[in-house]
């Protein structure tokens, strides 16, 4: 029988306090019963290792800094090194970050769908791991994962608006693992 939900948990728990929240979590998500795949760029402790499925720590934390941009070979335009954030009607404009972690998130993303595709899932929900879950909010992600399985969508998302603008949140996303 192909198993059919997981969470994909992704930490960069790298202090002892970061550690306590990803426990948490993790204990809060133990509770629905479904198996979690725990990919994180920080060592995770052999405590939180146990409580998990399945454990991945990817040492190869891909940072791109402010003078790797420039021995690419991208023209220097506004296109390829302005990013504008709009925040309760105020704009900022950032043109080259000092520090992108970008690429290791990916890479997380990366190796928790190619770990969930391998252990046969079919849907992953991403979650980070300060991420907390709550009674209300459990039940609610029980009622969503029923409709998924019954419906089998192409992926599943919650809308929401951040200063008027309706974006897709990073929790809750369900995804075919595929």
């Amino acid at each position: 029988m192909m198993k059919k939900n997981c969470i994909v948990l992704f930490s960069h728990a790298d202090t002892p306090e970061k550690e306590e929240i990803l426990l948490g979590s993790v204990l809060k998500l133990k509770k629905l019963d479904i198996p979690i795949i725990l990919v994180s760029h920080s060592r995770i402790p052999l405590e939180i290792q146990d409580l998990v499925d399945y454990s991945l720590y990817e040492k190869n934390n891909l940072i791109i800094k402010e003078n790797d941009f420039f021995d690419e070979e991208l023209p220097i335009t506004e296109a390829n090194y302005n990013t504008q954030y709009f925040f309760s009607g105020v704009s900022t404009r950032c043109y080259v970050h000092k520090k992108s972690y970008g690429p290791a998130v990916i890479n997380l993303y990366i190796n928790g769908f190619n770990i969930a595709k391998y252990l046969g899932f079919d849907y992953a929900i991403l979650w980070e791991y300060d991420y907390q879950l709550n009674g209300i909010s459990g039940e609610r992600l029980t009622e969503f994962l029923t409709r998924v399985n019954e419906t089998n969508p192409d992926g599943f998302f919650v809308p929401c608006r951040i200063a008027g603008v309706t974006c897709v949140t990073a929790v809750l996303a369900i995804n075919p693992v595929n």
